[in-house]
């Protein structure tokens, strides 16, 4: 007994862990929007795109452990090119600095096939942290100096890419067992986690893997993955609003969450297009605002307030302004059912980690629940 409610008590532990970081997390994507509409500078605001990238990354790893915690669906799978992804991730192992000693004498060359192709449907997150592994794989088997490749080619329903490097190699006798979880032919870098998850990564795209290799001349991977027919007509990708834009009218606006490093970014995202902004941290000091400043045009309410249910306050305030347009804030993994949650007089949800345009399409009423 004592045991399971240790157990238990962990578990709540590692989600309300999870919690928070989401809300850092949500903090900090946030913040890098905002510098990256503010930065004049070409080289800055490129660095600063490439940072806003690996951020979402981390966001969208840290949503899918929230989701393996609850037992919940992964996310829905998008449709993306894949040069994109593997450009990036040559980018990113190019910058880690872990790996800068290595990358001196070492070239990395990519080559894309030009043509015009279909997009990849699947997980890009996912696929950009296969290609950064295989990438670091290929930099740690050059022992001196050398040179890596990579190469996209296309038909009609294939991308085929091949990562081809002047490494050590691998032996011929642990070929068959790189794959294995927990294998390593090198045991000073890391778990030897990394193949296998690959693997697996790929298979979950419908897709194939597969190494040659010979000891001492160099390393050749090759992948497979199926690109994306589509045949819904009614299928749009998403479309950006210009984040620099601003809105037609002002509105006053309260954010009411006791999370104050999400709602500085929020409030900051929503004064400089002009709206006017009052915070509150509780939901009987945002009843006490209402009380002072009369109507407010849209009004943002977390899911759990230390003093109540975000859900109920909501009840009340649309009882106070009928007319104020009720947005609720969540950080859980778990979709609201939205008829439930409008007959509360709630209009939408925004869900953390948010984007930018999200928050404005929803104060600007672009958005339906």
């Amino acid at each position: 007994m004592a045991t399971t409610h240790l157990t238990q008590k962990r578990f709540f532990q590692v989600v309300e862990n999870l919690h928070d970081l989401n809300n850092l997390m949500t903090a900090l994507y946030g913040s890098i929007c905002m510098n990256l509409e503010e930065e004049t500078d070409r080289k800055r605001k490129e660095r600063i795109k490439f940072l806003k990238q690996l951020v979402k990354d981390g966001m969208e790893l840290l949503q899918e452990a929230r989701l393996v915690i609850k037992k919940s669906k992964l996310p829905k799978k998008v449709k993306f090119d894949i040069r994109r992804i593997i450009s990036d991730s040559v980018r990113i192992v190019q910058n880690m600095s872990g790996l800068k000693d290595n990358l001196s004498n070492i070239e990395i060359f990519l080559t894309h096939d030009r043509r015009k192709i279909d997009k990849i449907l699947g997980y890009p997150y996912k696929l950009r942290e296969v290609f950064i592994n295989l990438l670091k794989n290929a930099i740690e088997a050059i022992p001196d100096s050398g040179k890596i490749e990579v190469t996209t080619r296309t038909n009609r329903q294939w991308v085929y890419i091949t990562i081809v490097d002047t490494g050590s190699g691998i032996r011929s006798d642990y070929l068959n067992k790189v794959f294995d979880p927990y294998f390593s032919s090198k045991p000073d870098y890391g778990t030897g986690l990394g193949l296998s998850i690959c693997k697996r990564i790929i298979s979950e795209h419908n897709g194939m893997l597969d190494i040659e290799s010979t000891e001492g001349v160099g390393t050749t991977v090759k992948i497979a993955l199926p690109l994306w027919k589509t045949k819904d007509k009614n299928f749009k990708m998403e479309r950006h609003m210009n984040p620099t834009s601003r809105p037609k009218c002002s509105f006053k606006i309260l954010l009411i969450d006791d999370e104050e490093v999400v709602i500085k970014i929020l409030q900051r995202i929503l004064e400089k297009r002009g709206h006017s902004v009052i915070w509150a941290g509780s939901g009987s000091e945002g009843i006490q605002v209402i009380e002072n400043n009369g109507n407010f045009d849209v009004i943002f309410i977390d899911l759990m307030l230390p003093d109540c249910s975000g859900i109920n306050l909501a009840k009340r305030i649309k009882d106070l302004i009928p007319q104020a347009k009720i947005v609720l804030l969540t950080g859980w993994v778990d979709k609201l059912d939205k008829s439930s949650i409008k007959a509360c007089g709630i209009s939408d949800i925004l869900y953390k980690p948010f984007e930018i345009n999200r928050v404005l399409k929803v104060v600007a009423n672009d958005v339906t629940a």
